[in-house]
């Protein structure tokens, strides 16, 4: 009885190691920590930019700004500098948009890539 105890703990005690671990690792990668609308954000105008911040510097990125019909309103090309990511966009109608990203660093990190939307009433 009391060795199957002892090995319970134990397995219990090393898959949560393996788990945190995970977390941990998962936590230094590459990822967005901000931007500019904030996801969900209900704006009442168009915004002019939108700006994406990372986690760590990033080489390259891309985005598109997209209504519901899934056409690009995105207005001109993405400029990267630093940990962060922008672009004009054309005057938006009210409606929901969602933004589209990927974004690259020169360190071993994957590629991140994730999407967040906002409203204009």
């Amino acid at each position: 009885m009391l060795l199957a105890l002892f090995l319970v703990f134990a397995i219990g005690t090393a898959e949560w190691a393996e788990a945190r671990q995970f977390r941990t690792r998962e936590g230094k990668q590459l990822h967005m920590v901000s931007s500019e609308p904030r996801n969900d954000q209900v704006l009442h105008q168009s915004p002019a930019r939108i700006v994406i911040n990372f986690s760590k510097q990033i080489s390259s990125g891309s985005f598109k700004v997209t209504d519901n019909y899934g056409s690009d309103l995105t207005d001109g090309k993405v400029d990267v500098k630093g940990k962060s990511m922008s672009a004009s966009l054309r005057s938006l109608s009210s409606g929901r948009y969602t933004v589209r990203w990927r974004a690259s660093c020169s360190c071993s990190d994957p590629d991140a890539s994730d999407s967040f939307s906002f409203t204009v009433q």
